[in-house]
């Protein structure tokens, strides 16, 4: 047994490519490079036509940029800080919806927002979403969350699976859903 170990290790130490060349022990992967920028205490505003769009409050605030992507990182620093809250404001009709998360993350490109670990969503008009993972498309002004979802407010508490919904909440879809839905009599 020992002289067929000797004899692995020999062949493995003389490994040549079909050129001829030596090949050795690939390098270790290299860890992910760290922020290009960071900040703390942040108070991030977006306007369109003189107009609050979002705003958004992180304790923590790291940007990353890389050959093909490039993405915003806003997060607790410490588990004693707050939240991440952003507000939205739809520039037509004024409502406004809340969503806090553990961190969410701003994707430049496609305008896209990510938000993760213990979501919740408030609209104004009461409705309560919670999630582990919620996408905000803010070009189609859309809120995905393809896990488990589930909803609250004064007429319904319900849960299910890939919510598809507008940024307001007022319109949605649900798959697998289980729960009430109140109606009232006229």
């Amino acid at each position: 047994m020992l002289v067929l170990t000797m004899i692995l290790l020999l062949s493995a130490a003389s490994c040549f490519d079909r050129e001829g060349r030596p090949v050795g022990v690939s390098p270790p992967p290299t860890v992910a490079p760290g922020p290009d920028q960071v900040s703390f205490g942040v108070d991030l505003y977006e306007s369109s036509d003189g107009k609050v769009r979002y705003r958004i409050r992180a304790a923590y605030m790291a940007k990353y940029e890389t050959a093909d992507s490039s993405f915003v990182l806003l997060s607790r620093k410490t588990p004693d800080d707050s939240v991440v809250i952003a507000e939205l404001y739809d520039p037509v009709t004024g409502a406004s919806s809340t969503i806090e998360a553990d961190e969410m993350r701003f994707f430049e490109a496609d305008h896209r927002f990510e938000a993760r670990g213990n979501v919740v969503v408030t609209t104004s008009t009461g409705r309560v979403l919670s999630t582990e993972f919620l996408i905000w498309s803010e070009n189609t002004r859309r809120v995905l969350a393809p896990g488990f979802v589930r909803i609250v407010s004064p007429n319904e508490d319900m849960q299910g699976y890939g919510f598809d919904a507008d940024e307001n909440l007022d319109s949605f879809s649900l798959q697998r859903v289980t729960g009430q839905r109140y109606i009232e009599d006229e």
